[in-house]
């Protein structure tokens, strides 16, 4: 499981390309926590495999992952379609009814 520390707000620098904050790139096996921030674009999940030369910051407005002296970036290609955005909206409320079951199933309520 990755350790993940949060970084110093002043740390973070700029996108280089449209001035919004730049968030961290975190890499290797994370915990539900870190997963958590990843979804509300607090940081970028960079994946299980790691290497010496991996960006480290990420921008989500410009779809850019940089590296350390921030010229040097990965334009991330956007790859979904319509069909494919409809199917991940149809799993979120999925799993926002199986967490809503799973509650009062587990604090005795029932259902309305």
């Amino acid at each position: 499981m990755t350790l993940y520390i949060e970084p110093d707000e002043e740390s973070i620098p700029e996108c280089p390309n449209c001035g919004n904050k730049l968030v961290e790139i975190v890499y290797g096996l994370v915990g539900y926590d870190v997963g958590e921030k990843a979804m509300n674009g607090e940081l970028f999940l960079g994946g299980c495999m790691v290497s010496d030369n991996d960006p480290i910051y990420h921008c989500n407005y410009c779809r850019r992952s940089y590296y350390e002296n921030l010229k040097d970036y990965i334009d991330e290609p956007n790859n979904w379609d319509e069909e494919d955005i409809e199917v991940l909206d149809d799993v979120s409320e999925s799993l926002k009814d199986a967490d809503k079951e799973l509650i009062n199933y587990m604090t005795g309520k029932k259902e309305d």
